[in-house]
């Protein structure tokens, strides 16, 4: 059963379908606004620029929330 998120907490989910260690499908929130599908694998993600730019992103947008 997921865990409920506050409404105060910006829910994001980056997933890859090229994981091979976790299931994508697993990742999703179920809020399309909340998933980013980005390309490469679950390792690579610690180096991927799209996950990076998302994470820049959703920093920003929390912040200017506060």
């Amino acid at each position: 059963m997921p865990a409920r998120i506050p409404n105060s907490v910006m829910e994001t989910a980056i997933y890859t379908r090229h994981d091979d260690i976790v299931d994508w499908r697993y990742c999703l929130t179920r809020h399309a606004e909340a998933d980013f599908e980005v390309p490469g694998t679950h390792i690579g993600m610690a180096f991927n620029a799209s996950a990076s730019a998302i994470v820049a992103d959703r920093l920003a947008k929390a912040r200017a929330s506060e």
